[in-house]
C-alpha cells in the first residue's frame, strides 16, 4: 500500500474526507465541512487569502502613488 494512500485512508477514519459516490472503481471524495478541523483550515485558507489580497491592494496603491 502506497504512503499517499496509506495517509489518506487515515483522513478518512478522522472523518476529514467523506465518500460522496463510487464510480465504476473509482471512489469520490470531498471534504467534510462539518468537521471541526476542516472548518479551522477553511477558516484559516480564508484568512490567508483576505490577507494576501489586502496586500496586494496595497501594494498596487503604492506602485500607483509612485507614478
Amino acid at each position: 500500500m502506497s504512503t499517499i494512500h496509506t495517509f489518506f485512508q487515515h483522513l478518512v477514519k478522522l472523518e476529514i474526507v467523506k465518500e460522496t459516490r463510487q464510480i465504476g472503481r473509482a471512489r469520490l471524495y470531498k471534504l467534510n465541512s462539518h468537521n471541526p478541523v476542516v472548518q479551522q483550515l477553511i477558516s484559516l485558507d480564508n484568512k490567508l487569502i483576505k490577507e494576501l489580497a489586502d496586500d496586494l491592494v496595497t501594494e498596487k496603491i503604492e506602485n500607483r502613488s509612485r507614478k
